[in-house]
């Protein structure tokens, strides 16, 4: 055995056996990828599978007999067998070669976490629905008109291989004015629907077409006439919904078939009322909010067992929480038991998978929030909502990259809508890529110039785009004179106010903000931030008691807490802190995520305390891994955890140069916490260091002088002011 070993590795067939392994998996990986974009379904792979795990004893045997040297192949030699084995420089190569090859693969198709389960832009079909038109008596109802056209999408959402605009995008075109080949253009829409609808009595008729988008011809057109009542409308909708698959050639699956068969409802006054509903939701005022739950409710007492009615009905508690200012406890308790209802009665309902994710969301339960976003899209790949719903969870989480993906989705499934437009800005904003994130805000002000909300956003643009805290004030002062009832807003122009060092001016606004809305998101975050910047421990305690509890274990929870704990002598109960947040962490040896990174920091404070000085610095080094693989896969905004993470480890040349790169790229997030905080404690000597402070204390200081007076503090009224004249 020993001399037949010893015959194998002279004459190479170990080394011929690695490099055909090495270049088998190469081709597997590329296959992986590029076959389903070439065409390439599953049999392909299999074939090459079986090529290769035939070619493995071939090579065997090829390498046995012959010899791949630097003068080319040649037949081993016999009486070579006593020569000692010698390196082949060839073979060195081949070898080193398609390993590069095969990381460099790897790499290029690294992925991280869920992504959207198809690529939606190898779709083929995409339809658009235009707004109904009303008729006849129909003209001075047109909220049932508007429900039913809301009504239809869903039913053609059904379809799995149609793409089916959303209803914001298309209600844009409901003045008919625009060409059809322009409306499939801006929506990249490639057949349009459009139609009418006339009730007369008991008799409804539905009118309706189905037209090329790009050369403007009548692809099939037909009148529904029948009686009104609930069962002949999802009729119609069933036969408009066949009828475009077999114009657009599309095959209807098992699946399919069983959706368009569900039949929400046999009561037609529940199905007017739900309708109604709909309609009035989808306005998103104070007073349509309270008129829509009231028309939900009056569907369920006409049918107790309408799934859609009780899962409309949470969805506008939810919208309730977020416009109307309804407390979050009575949101989640009213709409947790709607939805759940809903999904009793139709455990299929995506739409209420998608708004149980969300409700989940808001208790924390992320975990189960996933789950039911993405069963959501499984059931219904249309689903614009979710889509941009789990993007939030994702971005929340700190999981940039791969909320892209799904704020990217729901742009195609909803391409003028300036909320999904404004989101997928900041997030690519996160991730460091400012003019992509400007150009994005330019499509929004396209979309709508007076969408109040993009303000806010531009806001952030200056503040961590370019570095101008000063022209982020200015803009929420805007978004706040025209939408006075908005919390974040003033929440926002709290934090621009304390990175111009202007801290009485913030602790107004953010006054401002908490008298709005004091349990949501936004107020909670700028009360605490302004109690940790004051330096009052009793302040800050009780703004952890008031509004702790509104963000959850976040960043800024966890850091203010852990230094109250600290200050008090309590490292171990600030370590258990951490237990409960990160538990990941406590590992052996640390898992740091791309979620959780920026969190290594400033649980490396309180083991210092506590001296765990080995898990201290395991845990800074697994990182500063992490942050380095996230930069190959992408990623560009780490905020200044590289820094903190460099300082604590003694690497202080490293961190200074670092931290100057970042002030060079506009880095100002919480800046007047970071140099007196603890994360860089380390650096404070340093002159470099030093000098860095006295730089960027300048700056907005000079920054903050050239700011009018009047927008450091809240106007008392704003119903007159315009943002054109604001201050």
């Amino acid at each position: 055995m020993r001399g037949f070993l010893q015959q194998l590795r002279r004459r190479k067939v170990l080394q011929s056996l690695a490099a055909y392994l090495v270049a088998a998996w190469l081709i597997v990986q590329v296959l992986d990828v590029v076959g389903p974009a070439v065409g390439l379904g599953d049999g392909a792979m299999s074939l090459a599978v079986m090529i290769l795990a035939i070619g493995f004893p071939i090579v065997a045997l090829i390498s046995w007999f012959f010899e791949i040297s630097a003068e080319g192949v040649r037949r081993e030699r016999e009486d070579a067998a006593a020569e000692a084995p010698t390196a082949n420089p060839v073979f060195n190569y081949v070898i080193i070669a398609m390993l590069v090859a095969a990381l460099g693969v790897s790499l290029l198709f690294r992925t991280t976490g869920p992504e959207p389960s198809e690529d939606i832009e190898t779709v083929p079909m995409t339809l658009a629905v235009l707004p109904l038109q009303a008729m006849g008596e129909e003209a001075g109802q047109a909220g049932f008109v508007d429900g039913l056209h809301d009504d239809l999408l869903t039913m053609l959402s059904r379809i799995s291989s149609l793409r089916v605009i959303s209803r914001t995008s298309v209600m844009r075109f409901a003045d008919g004015q625009q060409s059809i080949p322009e409306i499939g253009r801006q929506l990249g829409a490639g057949s349009i629907l459009e139609g009418s609808v006339q009730r007369s009595g008991d008799r409804i008729r539905v009118n309706v077409q189905l037209i090329d988008a790009s050369s403007d011809e009548h692809l099939w057109a037909e009148i529904f006439e029948r009686s009104f009542d609930a069962r002949a409308i999802f009729s119609i909708q069933r036969e408009i919904a066949r009828a475009i698959a077999q114009q657009l050639s599309l095959a209807l699956t098992g699946e399919d078939e069983e959706q368009l068969q569900r039949q929400p409802t046999d009561n037609s006054e529940a199905y007017a009322d739900f309708l109604l509903g709909r309609q009035r939701m989808a306005r998103r005022t104070s007073e349509s909010l309270t008129d829509a739950e009231a028309f939900f409710r009056r569907a369920i007492g006409h049918d107790p067992a309408f799934a859609d009615a009780w899962a409309g009905l949470a969805e506008v508690i939810i919208l309730q929480h977020d416009y109307a200012g309804l407390d979050r406890d009575t949101m989640q308790t009213s709409a947790m038991r709607a939805v759940q209802r809903a999904l009793e009665l139709a455990p299929q309902l995506a739409r209420a998978h998608g708004i149980l994710g969300e409700l989940r969301r808001s208790t924390d339960d992320l975990q189960g929030a996933e789950e039911s976003f993405l069963r959501a899209v499984e059931l219904n790949p249309n689903d614009s909502l979710s889509s941009h719903w789990f993007g939030n969870l994702l971005y929340n989480q700190g999981r940039a990259p791969e909320a892209l993906a799904w704020y990217q989705r729901a742009q195609t499934l909803d391409p003028l809508s300036v909320t999904v437009s404004n989101v997928l800005a900041q997030c690519l904003l996160t991730l460091g890529q400012t003019e992509a994130a400007a150009a994005q805000y330019e499509r929004s002000l396209e979309i709508d110039p007076d969408f109040v909300a993009t303000y806010a956003h531009l806001a952030q643009l200056q503040r961590f785009g370019y570095g101008r805290p000063d022209e982020a004030v200015r803009l929420l002062y805007q978004a706040y004179t025209r939408d006075p009832g908005h919390s974040e807003y003033p929440a926002q122009l709290a934090e621009a106010l304390l990175e111009l060092d202007a801290r009485e001016a913030a602790a107004r606004w953010a006054e401002r903000a908490t008298d709005h809305a004091a349990d949501h998101w936004w107020p909670s975050r700028a009360a605490i931030l302004v109690a940790l910047a004051s330096g009052d421990a009793d302040a800050l305690s009780t703004a952890l008691d008031g509004y702790g509890a509104n963000l959850g274990a976040a960043w800024l929870t966890l850091v203010a807490r852990r230094d109250l704990l600290l200050a008090t002598g309590q490292a171990d109960t600030a370590r258990q802190l951490f237990v409960e947040a990160v538990p990941d962490f406590f590992a052996e040896p640390p898992v740091v995520s791309d979620h959780d990174y920026y969190l290594a920091p400033a649980l490396a404070v309180v083991l210092q305390a506590v001296d765990e000085q080995d898990r201290r610095a395991d845990l800074l080094e697994a990182a500063l891994d992490r942050i380095a693989q996230m930069r190959l896969a992408g990623f560009e905004d780490f905020d200044i955890a590289e820094v903190e993470a460099l300082a604590m480890l003694g690497e202080h040349a490293e961190a200074i140069a670092l931290l100057e790169a970042r002030l060079d790229l506009h880095w100002l997030n919480l800046w007047w916490y970071a140099f007196d905080g603890p994360h860089l404690a380390a650096l404070r000597e340093e002159p470099g260091f030093q000098a860095l402070r006295t730089r960027i204390e300048e700056r907005m200081h000079r920054l903050r002088d050239g700011l009018n007076e009047a927008l450091l503090t809240p106007p008392e009224s704003t119903t007159t002011m315009d943002v054109q004249t604001a201050p």
